[in-house]
């Protein structure tokens, strides 16, 4: 009985906590960190500037005085056609976006966190609302206290790979939505804050969503949205990076054992299946097994 006391003790607390939420503008003046450019020959970005910079933090949905921030995400929705004129697949090799801090409360070291980043389609006339979006893969990246930008400045770049990603905008009629998912860091020991990072420069040709449901936006909202006072600031920064045209298509490749892994054709050693797009269910048939008594199996060596 004690200890189902405590559970429910445990379960108001982080209520309690999680209600004592609200939007924080998670800003710091200091010296911007420039992006180094990309290696892949086509890059989109909604950010302005020259170069662009990580500086201060987007908004969040937390608490400063008892240290956390909630599950959240901070998106920016894309046209390639409309936007960009890419009319054909888009190979996307990379995304590059900034982390502005991860602590923990009252200075503690804090464990590791996983923040994914989480890659949308979207009709191009649809409402951005998460009923009209469809997950087409999920990028996790492990963020540790080494992760923080070291004073002056005020943000560190990271890259997250996205192998055999192509999206084709379909003449405009299907968008694109890259998103930060981080968890919530109220119930973690320490409680730990984490921010994306926002641009230097002022100046963005569409604004960022953030989804804030501990404060009251479960759904995609604009800093407009979340302080109409201040419509232009958190300029969260998202670059992707990639290659015109198709890549070699994935597909499901059967080796000598019956295993399945997603590969190109020309890396499969084994049978593989082009029109196979997961392992689940797997495709590759089970190695025959020949059933035998011992007494078969002994006349073999004799």
């Amino acid at each position: 009985m004690k200890s189902l006391l405590l559970v429910v003790m445990g379960l108001l607390l982080i209520g309690t906590v999680a209600n004592a939420s609200e939007i924080i503008a998670d800003n710091d003046s200091g010296v911007g960190t420039a992006w180094a450019g990309s290696r892949a020959a086509f890059s989109m970005t909604q950010n302005l500037g020259a170069p662009i910079a990580l500086t201060d933090g987007v908004y969040t949905c937390g608490n400063v005085t008892l240290g956390y921030t909630t599950e959240s995400w901070s998106m920016r929705r894309f046209s390639p056609y409309w936007e960009f004129g890419l009319d054909g697949p888009l190979n996307i090799l990379d995304v590059d976006w900034g982390i502005r801090r991860f602590v923990a409360l009252l200075d503690s070291i804090p464990n590791d966190i996983v923040v994914d980043l989480e890659l949308y389609s979207i009709p191009s006339d649809a409402a951005m609302l998460w009923a009209n979006m469809t997950l087409i893969a999920t990028f996790p990246n492990t963020v540790t206290m080494a992760d923080n930008p070291i004073a002056p400045s005020v943000g560190t770049w990271r890259n997250t790979l996205t192998p055999g990603v192509i999206f084709n905008p379909l003449g405009g009629t299907v968008d694109l939505v890259v998103a930060i998912h981080q968890p919530e860091g109220f119930s973690t020991t320490p409680a730990t804050r984490f921010a994306c990072s926002a641009n230097n420069a002022p100046g963005q040709t569409a604004y960022p969503y953030y989804v804030f449901a501990d404060c009251g936006f479960a759904e995609p909202a604009t800093p407009g949205d979340l302080n109409p006072a201040s419509p232009d600031v958190a300029e969260f920064v998202l670059i992707i990076n990639g290659e015109e045209g198709s890549a070699p298509p994935l597909g499901a490749c059967c080796d000598a054992a019956g295993l399945c892994t997603m590969t190109v054709e020309t890396a499969c050693v084994g049978t593989w299946h082009a029109e196979w797009l997961t392992c689940d269910p797997n495709p590759c048939p089970p190695v025959p097994v020949e059933t035998k008594s011992w007494g078969e199996v002994k006349s073999l060596y004799r």
